[in-house]
Parts: structure tokens; sequence; C-alpha cells
């Protein structure tokens, strides 16, 4: 029997119309034949709930085990972080998890069918923050190092600083691996011991594999392509987000990462030319598609 395999996505109402996006290139991209999606609510009204039903084969509460914790914030909301190591026990029933952030879309679902192989090994399928085109500035790999340190001290964070850093925003995993609960078990401890919630998962991950040994697929960048650390280029050819240097290959997942959600942008085309003012969204995309931007 084919492994059921789902993909769980979620946010709060100020990021619902990136969720919106999402399950719009997901649809189109032809996902929910090979996916179930799944959905964490966090403060969605009535109308939203009803309208993301029309996609979503499940939408629950989030919620975490960390309980009293989860710490409370004004401008960011941690629940989409801190539910992520408890998949399985939010939606039962899967073989396989995908994970994505809701900033992410999908341009070639074939991105989702390798993360779903992955797992299939037994793996934490997940694509480091490291591409021969990305860029790294000072203060990212200051906060980077401040995560390690906070979580598991300076020794270890200074051995981490040596390897790529793992991007949570999109993995999968199947449900009898036992990356899940070492994964809360550690972040329960960082976030009782009042360590800064948002980055710690990621960096638990990158410990996870890099210094535990735990099992894991690195995933190309083509896999979660993370923009701000280098702008996709534009084939004007085959209508499609590339890489911006040879061979150009396609990119399957977009992630409008950190501050390119909605920004203009000067993207360079593989034929010489320039898209001005161009969106890394996925409405901008189809009217690329379509001929109308």
């Amino acid at each position: 029997m084919p492994a059921r395999a789902i993909l769980v996505t979620g946010c709060d109402q100020r990021y619902f119309y990136l969720l919106r996006m999402f399950l719009r290139s997901f649809v189109d991209a032809g996902c929910p034949e090979i996916l179930d999606l799944g959905i964490f609510d966090i403060d969605f009204t009535a109308p939203q709930k009803e309208s993301l039903a029309k996609v979503a084969t499940h939408i629950v509460p989030a919620r975490s085990p960390m309980g009293a914790l989860v710490p409370v914030e004004k401008d960011r909301h941690p629940l989409p972080s801190l539910v992520r190591p408890y998949l399985p026990d939010l939606f039962p029933g899967y073989d396989i998890y995908l994970y994505s952030d809701v900033d992410v879309w999908v341009q070639d679902r074939r991105g989702f069918e390798l993360y779903i192989e992955a797992a299939a090994q037994g793996c934490l399928g997940i694509a480091p923050q490291d591409d021969r085109a990305y860029r790294h500035d000072d203060r990212a790999l200051k906060i980077r190092h401040d995560r390690y340190r906070e979580v598991f001290g300076n020794a270890v964070a200074d051995e981490l600083m040596a390897v790529p850093h793992l991007n949570g925003g999109i993995f999968s995993l199947p449900r009898e691996a036992p990356h899940w609960a070492r994964w809360g078990e550690i972040w329960a401890d960082a976030i009782a011991r009042k360590a800064q919630w948002f980055g710690s998962g990621q960096a638990i991950l990158t410990r996870m594999i890099y210094h535990d040994g735990m099992a894991a697929v690195l995933m190309p960048a083509l896999c979660n392509w993370q923009c701000h650390l280098a702008l996709p280029a534009w084939d004007e050819l085959r209508r499609s987000y590339v890489e911006p240097g040879p061979p150009h290959e396609k990119i399957l997942l977009m992630h409008m990462t950190a501050n390119t959600k909605g920004q203009a942008h000067d993207i360079a085309t593989v034929q010489g030319n320039i898209l001005r003012g161009a969106k890394l969204t996925y409405p901008y995309y189809r009217r690329l598609v379509d001929g109308t931007a």
C-alpha cells in the first residue's frame, strides 16, 4: 500500500494572505493528487475557515505540549514554529509528514515529491541555507551563533558554525522517525531556559543532524529557494523562475524569506534582460506566465 502523506501548514490572521497564495499554488501545481493538506488554526475567522475547508483535508487548532512555556509576543506568534515537532499528534494517521511555511509557493510539485522520497527512506528531508548563489551577511551569522549558543553553549555553537545551517521552513519526516521526540525534548528544555524561540528550532535540527548523526537527506536549494539569500532569475522561454547561475535549473519551491514577501525587485532574465519592479509572489508569477505582467 502506498504511504499516506500529508503536508501541514498554518499561520495567524496576519499572514492569511500568504496562506491563500500558498494554497492557490498548491492546487494549481496538482499537489492534492499526491498529498493531503492539513492546516493548523490559530485565530482564523469562521469565513476564513469555511474558505480553507474547500481545499484542506483537515483544519485543527494549533497547540503545543509546551503549554504555559509558549511565549507571548506582540509582533510574532510562536505557535507556527512550536507546533512543528508535534505534527503526527495534530494530524494522526499518516505515514509521512511534510511541513511548509506559508510564505512558500509551488512552481513545480516535483519539489514535494522529492521530500516524500526522502522521508520514505526514514530520513529528515531538509534543505540547508547553502548554495553557490547564496550570500550571508555578518548580522545573520551572528544571530545564528547566538541561537546555537543559547540552546547548546559556546563550544557546540562554534562547532555548528562550521556546517551548513538547516532551514526548517520546509521539511519532511516519517511518522516513526526518532527525530520528532528528540526535537520536541530539546526545544521544550530550551524554551524553559528562556532561549529565544525564533530560529532555535532550526538550530536544534542542525545539531541533531550534524552533531548527533540522525538520518537526513539534504535537499538541493531548488527545493527551498530562500530568496533573501539570492534572487532567482527569470527564464523568458520556459516562463519559469530559475537559479541565477548556469545551468539555470528550474526552482521547484519558492520561499519568500525575510523581506522578499511583497517587495519589488529588479530580476535578471536568462536572456539578458531585466524585469523592473518584479515581485516574487505567486500572483505576479502567474502574470509572468500569462504574459500580462
